[in-house]
């Protein structure tokens, strides 16, 4: 896990980066900044229940976030359903295809039924 807190960045600037450590570095992805004041409408895309089987969501999500439709994603709930089974091997399992969408726009998310123990 890598956490980060980026610092004065301009708004709609766009940005290339990567994450890693001397163990290894992560390919290289982009962003662009949100923009601030009243004068916009974020542009978000909203969607729930994608189990690891059949995200079918997932490719279209991924092609219009990278062709610049939204400004940001909110995942509502039911990811992958028991993403800590496996030793959390299901978990990565899920979040390996989702790494481009998450990794291109704020990805947010919140919990859902599947996710209450």
């Amino acid at each position: 896990m890598h956490r980060v807190t980026l610092r004065g960045l301009v708004p709609g600037q766009h940005y290339v980066y990567r994450c890693g450590s001397q163990e290894g570095w992560s390919r290289h992805f982009q962003f662009r900044a949100l923009r601030n004041g009243t004068a916009w409408s974020p542009r978000v895309a909203v969607y729930g229940d994608m189990g690891l089987v059949n995200p079918r969501a997932l490719p279209r999500l991924q092609r219009e976030a990278s062709a610049g439709l939204y400004d940001a994603v909110l995942h509502v709930g039911d990811f992958a359903y028991d993403m800590d089974w496996n030793d959390a091997r299901v978990g990565d399992a899920f979040m390996r295809p989702g790494e481009p969408l998450a990794a291109t726009v704020p990805y947010m998310t919140c919990p859902g039924n599947h996710e209450q123990k």
